[in-house]
């Protein structure tokens, strides 16, 4: 009979204890996910900041005169030959200013980390991580006020136009929206091209996105890796 009592007992022990590791537990993922949500916020807070100084640049770059060649003295861009490769910058046409879009008007860069950010803020996608934002890991961006845009067309099995972009390009700060300088690049893709119709599309933006890539890196110095 003792026994049983001592069993008993060390049961009713072992089940208080058990219960008090799994309160613990519970309240330990709690806090967690609090403070991950604490931290995420935050890093919207910022993303949004960032956002709305991108949004201010529209009436600034409308209201400049054509940008020249050199104009950027010392140029702040890092980059990449390899159009996947790391940038410290994202690249927005004039009209993308306000709402940064997931879909460019030409798609440049693989990730439009702006267009990515907005898309985070707006609720769209999940922070990249936690209390961080893709706006984070942009420190400039380069704003192109086109005179041309055309993007490049197959028409029927074997009718293609090339595509080209004409623009002035600014390069801001966007921790204080300063204008730092900029160019002027003019991009063509091939005159001529041997293009599969059932990936045409994404291979003719691919082409535009990465003669206007390699003009910039040119006509801004940025430094490559």
């Amino acid at each position: 009979m003792r026994g049983s009592l001592r069993i008993g007992v060390w049961a009713f022990v072992c089940l208080c204890a058990s219960s008090v590791t799994a309160c613990k537990l519970g309240q330990s993922k709690k806090e967690e996910a609090d403070r991950q949500k604490s931290e995420d916020a935050v890093g919207i807070a910022r993303a949004k900041t960032t956002l709305q100084t991108v949004a201010s640049l529209e009436a600034t770059v409308k209201s400049l005169p054509a940008s020249k060649k050199g104009s950027l003295k010392t140029s702040p861009l890092k980059g990449s030959t390899d159009r996947f490769g790391y940038r410290n910058y994202d690249v927005l046409f004039l009209q993308d200013l306000a709402h940064p879009p997931s879909s460019p008007t030409v798609r440049i860069l693989p990730e439009g980390k702006l267009g990515n950010c907005q898309d985070e803020v707006d609720g769209h996608k999940s922070n990249k991580y936690v209390g961080r934002t893709s706006c984070d890991d942009v420190t400039y961006v380069i704003v192109l006020r086109p005179g041309t845009v055309r993007k490049a067309l197959l028409s029927g099995a074997d009718s293609y136009t090339p595509g080209a972009v004409d623009a002035d390009a600014f390069v801001f700060d966007l921790s204080n929206g300063k204008l730092l300088g900029g160019g002027h690049v003019s991009a063509k893709t091939p005159p001529s091209a041997t293009i599969n119709p059932s990936t045409a599309e994404s291979d003719l933006e691919t082409m535009l996105g990465d003669a206007v890539d390699k003009a910039l890196i040119d006509e801004l110095e940025v430094a490559t890796k």
